[in-house]
């Protein structure tokens, strides 16, 4: 069998290239990892679907301004992902922030996370986290549950795992 090849047309390879040449990865999960806190101390619970909860989190990341919303499904486990962005509405300074969660059968299991960078010269470095995760905790309305005491859930590897990462 024999192949044929013809000069390409110039207009048609320039179309190929622009076409390959832009093409868009998917964005990945906070690509550049910054120092994190978890915003409460235990692990939260809803009589809410995962799917629900975790979709209540990306549009109240994107409601206070996080840009970069990205969400990954393993298994049972979900991760929200926003961020990092420099928040001039929230006294400036970068943020970044985080949902894991599961379904355990009866409930979501989840925790968030916040990253905070202060601006260069700010003065406030201290302070702005627990309101961060107040906002974006309150714009989700997922109505949850935090246990009394510590169960031994808030060790589980899964709450510091980011799905992508080489570890």
């Amino acid at each position: 069998m024999r192949i044929a090849f013809r000069r390409a047309n110039p207009v048609l390879l320039g179309i190929a290239v622009l076409i390959i040449g832009c093409h868009h990865q998917p964005p990945k999960l906070l690509a550049e990892r910054l120092p994190e806190e978890h915003c409460w101390w235990a692990v939260m619970r809803s009589p809410m679907p995962l799917d629900s909860v975790a979709e209540s989190f990306a549009r109240s990341f994107r409601s206070v301004g996080l840009t970069g919303v990205s969400s990954k499904r393993i298994a049972d486990s979900v991760w929200v992902s926003a961020g990092p962005t420099f928040l001039a509405q929230r006294g400036g300074g970068t943020y970044a922030s985080r949902f894991v969660g599961y379904w355990d059968g009866t409930n979501t299991h989840f925790r968030q996370f916040v990253s905070f960078v202060a601006s260069p010269g700010d003065t406030i470095r201290d302070g702005r986290t627990i309101p961060f995760c107040g906002a974006t905790a309150g714009a989700t309305g997922v109505i949850a549950v935090i246990p009394h005491e510590p169960t031994g859930e808030e060790s589980l590897p899964l709450w510091t795992r980011i799905p992508g990462d080489a570890k």
